[in-house]
């Protein structure tokens, strides 16, 4: 593991996620008051790009910087990043809820989460790998 690419990953994701959550609730705001249609839908496209800079950046930033294993370095990083909103989660839905079965599902949803942001963490950290290599090419 190459805890150096994995740090500043999910570093470079908590500062990117930080960043881009008021500026989707600034475009959501921008979206619901406008009255063209047209124009909404264009601007209303702006939505997913902007959501997955936060996973998309961190993990091609863990590609980048691994010199070895940058696909399973990524999936450690997506993982822990998964772990870290899923505590988060837990913990809020935990103080709100006394009900068995919603803490089951808050976990089995913690889960899924965990799994996706590794997959897409070790996704990205493949399109990072490919850019250093591009780069030396050059």
């Amino acid at each position: 593991m190459d805890y150096r690419a994995v740090s500043k990953g999910l570093v470079a994701s908590l500062v990117i996620y930080l960043i881009s959550r008021p500026l989707l609730k600034w475009h959501s705001f921008l979206v619901d008051n406008i009255s063209n249609e047209i124009v909404a839908l264009v601007v209303n496209s702006a939505h997913q790009p902007i959501s997955i800079t936060s996973w998309f950046i961190g993990g091609a930033l863990v590609g980048y910087l691994c010199n070895a294993n940058p696909i399973n370095n990524g999936a450690l990083a997506g993982a822990l990043y998964g772990v870290a909103f899923s505590i988060i989660g837990i913990a809020l839905i935990s103080g709100q809820s006394h009900d068995l079965t919603t803490k089951y599902l808050q976990l089995i949803r913690a889960a899924f989460m965990i799994g996706t942001y590794s997959f897409l963490f070790a996704l990205s950290a493949s399109f990072g790998n490919l850019l250093r290599s591009q780069r030396s090419v050059l």
